[in-house]
């Protein structure tokens, strides 16, 4: 049977109470430990940062270099584009944690909104400010209702889809298909502006909170004003309308943040192998720990075999935004990310 708890020394230097997972020996697992007294007791920020990696080495069938470009950067592949090494000199490994995700995982964020039980009419809604966004880029709101009450849940029968509603120049950009709740354009909308858009969260439980993302859109000139109604009726056929406005431009904007918990830095998402012609893995890793500093790499890879392959840019799936934090307690992870 494995030794599984020590209280003492561990190692040549090491001291303190250490617990062992199941059927690893605490005296000289590499497993992460169960419990490590040197955990808690020193987990002051030595440092933190962020940034943005695009895959290594990426071209297209002629040789040219693909780039990707967020809040008016671009950023270019190359050699080392794909890893980058995060420097702390603290002369030992410290306990670190490494989040990432996708570019297809960043957007505004609208503040979350309790739309009340008395806004029954759109004259009542709640008002809510919505940011100044690049057109067609990703928006997301997060909202919630507050029922009049017992008994009452969201009603569980979907909104009819009214792509143009005449009576009211409403026009529907999404529906939950579960649920009545949905989303249309405003009035108030510039006419040069239009949506689209999908409930993220489809509120399948029931449950009174739940995700947009919508994408004001620029059909013309360099700005103009969107405005959308979120609506939700309850079990007792009351209504509730939320009114989101804000500024749609041409220019790029920056505030865009994660829409999701971010991913583990020491995760890889293998996408998809197909067969000998090209294949790819998407993510992030952390490799070359030391005392005095470590590496971060996205994991993307692409064999191209076929001579059609013509792209000019890296998608939002292949890129990896990621974050840092370095303690200066020693790593009891063996190494490892939270």
């Amino acid at each position: 049977m494995a030794n599984r708890v020590l209280l003492g020394k561990r190692g040549t230097s090491d001291f303190g109470l250490f617990v062992s997972r199941s059927g690893d020996d605490v005296i000289n697992t590499t497993n992460p430990l169960a419990f490590d007294s040197r955990a808690p007791t020193s987990l002051t920020v030595h440092s933190f940062g962020q940034g943005i990696l695009v895959p290594s080495n990426l071209t297209n069938s002629f040789g040219g270099t693909l780039s990707y470009t967020f809040e008016g950067t671009t950023y270019s592949s190359s050699s080392t584009s794909g890893t980058t090494t995060i420097t702390h000199n603290l002369g030992y490994v410290p306990a670190f944690a490494v989040r990432w995700c996708t570019g297809a995982e960043m957007g505004f964020r609208v503040g979350v909104g309790a739309i009340p039980a008395f806004g029954d009419e759109p004259s009542n809604a709640l008002e809510i400010d919505g940011p100044t966004v690049t057109s067609g880029e990703d928006t997301y709101l997060d909202f919630g209702v507050i029922f009049e009450g017992t008994g009452r849940t969201l009603k569980n029968t979907p909104r009819p889809v009214t792509v143009y509603d005449p009576a009211t120049g409403n026009q529907t950009f999404a529906n939950n298909p579960n649920f009545y709740v949905s989303a249309f354009r405003s009035t108030t909308s510039t006419s040069n502006v239009s949506f689209s858009g999908e409930f993220t969260d489809e509120l399948t439980s029931g449950t009174d909170v739940g995700t947009l993302r919508f994408r004001p859109i620029l059909t013309s000139g360099t700005t103009g004003d969107y405005s959308f109604l979120l609506i939700v009726e309850d079990s007792t056929n009351a209504e509730y309308f939320m009114r989101v406005s804000g500024t749609v431009t041409s220019a790029a904007q920056t505030g865009r943040v994660a829409s999701k918990v971010w991913t583990p830095g020491y995760a890889v998402k293998k996408d998809f192998v197909f067969s000998s012609e090209w294949r790819h893995t998407a993510g992030l890793e952390i490799d070359n720990v030391g005392n005095n500093s470590f590496d971060i790499t996205n994991t993307y890879f692409r064999k191209v075999n076929n001579s059609n392959e013509t792209g000019f840019i890296i998608g939002d799936s292949a890129v990896c935004f990621y974050s840092y934090v370095i303690f200066t307690a020693p790593n009891f992870l063996n190494n490892r990310s939270f």
